[in-house]
């Protein structure tokens, strides 16, 4: 049995080059964005203003206190975690938000995306039935 990891690697940020702007150039909008895909049902940002008290201080945070911002990051992995029963630890995150945080930003934001996505995914297939019982020939 395997255990529950990220899907979203830490640097398949630069796979998206939107979300890789806004993640290094705007950190506080990805923090935000993040913030509002976790506190809603279904995680949508229908509604959400990227202008908020959420961007604004995560922006002034990562810009003036760079040293001690990766902690938006890290309490966001760890509701991550607890949500989709990730599996990882306290210390691993610390020193991923640290030493990446612009990364850890980004996948945690595709993390929370592709999960929903997963989980709110349609059926476009009817189930079968299941086939009839055969018994063996005599």
């Amino acid at each position: 049995m395997s255990e529950n990891k990220f899907r979203v690697g830490l640097f398949d940020c630069f796979a998206d080059a939107k979300q890789c702007f806004i993640g290094c150039c705007i950190p506080g909008l990805s923090y935000s964005q993040t913030e509002y895909r976790l506190s809603t049902t279904p995680s949508t940002l229908e509604g959400h203003d990227p202008i908020n008290i959420n961007s604004i201080g995560a922006c002034g945070l990562f810009w003036a206190c760079p040293c001690v911002a990766f902690i938006l990051p890290y309490f966001h992995r760890q509701k991550i975690r607890q949500r989709y029963n990730i599996a990882g630890g306290d210390v691993g995150d610390c020193c991923t938000t640290y030493w990446c945080p612009a990364c850890s930003l980004i996948q945690n934001e595709k993390e929370v995306i592709l999960r929903e996505s997963e989980a709110t995914a349609t059926v476009t297939e009817p189930p079968k039935a299941p086939e009839g019982m055969t018994y063996p020939a005599k």
